[in-house]
């Protein structure tokens, strides 16, 4: 079933409804996340150190956490339900409003917030480091809270900017899809040995990172597949950064420079480097890794451009929405204009 732009554009706002009315917690999980889930089972059985091996078992792995929701997406919609009144409809509401993800990352965010008033640092590093998937991250304040910058900014990219530029071109199976890809990156992204603290005091336990089985191979698959999805949504959620935070009264000029000497990162690194850029951020690392070194001109990137104080992290939640909704607001009258999905206009 082929739905009209208006039909697609209030799926949209019902979907973005839901989202928003469930507050800053789901009250269930995703399905999506058992196909992940599924996956994860699969990488076990698959050879270890094998570059052919992997290479083929990633195919099988994106098929069964990401083709496999989308093609059962599109075949209960196109198919199954064709003729049934309404039910289409329902079911891209439901299946939209499961691949956006956007008031629990700004719950993780002032999560963190708090533990840094209360000046409990591991607290907050307990809280940063699952949610950034980075196990490497010091215990100083301004590493935490640039941590929280650009972990906002990626997770926001890939849960919202992105299922929403792909549910315009492809419907509700991309938007499946790139979630898919996205769940499976995010499982497979590297991580390091906890590190200790400055002070005397022992953590009760090492830090957990749900990750899916160590594959080299396999995840340098997922990873390219995932910049390569992430191409266009990145530069658009970057230009939406620095825009909201010029709007909100940041320094979007700091952070376009930050995001000019983030670029050969990778897609996911340009949205990262605009908000923290803006927002202050010394321009020195991004994400753990080191950016290059800063010439005579760059020096006043060097350090951060005030004392990074917890309730910075309470801003950059207010960029990241105000970017949120213009983005959405943008899709909606991209898909109003074309009368449907972009594949839709083509196909027809």
């Amino acid at each position: 079933m082929t739905f009209s732009g208006q039909v697609l554009v209030l799926a949209l706002c019902f979907a973005l409804l839901w989202e928003l009315s469930q507050g800053e917690s789901r009250l269930t999980a995703s399905p999506r996340l058992w196909f992940v889930d599924l996956a994860s089972r699969v990488t076990s059985w698959l050879p270890r150190g094998k570059p052919v091996g992997e290479v083929l078992g990633s195919v099988f792995v994106v098929g069964v956490a990401a083709i496999l929701p989308a093609f059962l997406a599109w075949w209960l919609i196109e198919r199954a339900l064709y003729e049934r009144p309404y039910l289409p409809f329902i079911l891209t509401v439901v299946l939209l409003q499961g691949s956006i993800t956007l008031l629990e990352h700004g719950r993780r965010a002032r999560d963190v917030q708090h533990a840094l008033r209360l000046a409990s640092p591991f607290e907050a590093h307990e809280l940063v480091a699952p949610w950034a998937r980075r196990r490497d991250l010091p215990f100083e304040r301004d590493h935490l809270v640039c941590a929280t910058f650009e972990t906002l900014a990626r997770r926001i990219t890939g849960g919202f900017i992105a299922p929403l530029f792909w549910f315009a071109i492809a419907g509700v199976p991309g938007a499946i899809f790139q979630r898919g890809v996205e769940e499976l990156y995010e499982a497979l992204r590297p991580t390091a040995r906890a590190p200790q603290p400055a002070e005397e005091v022992e953590l009760d336990e090492e830090i957990e990172v749900p990750q899916l089985p160590e594959r080299r191979h396999l995840a340098r698959t997922i990873g390219f597949l995932h910049q390569t999805l992430l191409f266009a949504p990145a530069r658009f959620a970057a230009l939406l950064m620095l825009v909201s935070a010029k709007l909100l009264g940041e320094d979007a000029p700091r952070g376009l420079a930050v995001t000019a000497r983030a670029g050969g990162l990778g897609s996911d690194a340009l949205p990262m480097a605009s908000l923290a850029g803006a927002l202050g951020a010394p321009a020195t690392r991004l994400d753990g890794r080191e950016l290059a070194p800063l010439s005579s001109t760059e020096a006043w990137l060097r350090e951060p451009r005030e004392p990074l104080a917890a309730a910075r992290i309470q801003q950059s939640w207010r960029v990241v929405c105000l970017a949120a909704a213009v983005w959405a607001v943008l899709v909606a009258l991209t898909i109003w204009s074309a009368g449907g999905t972009l594949i839709a206009r083509v196909r027809a």
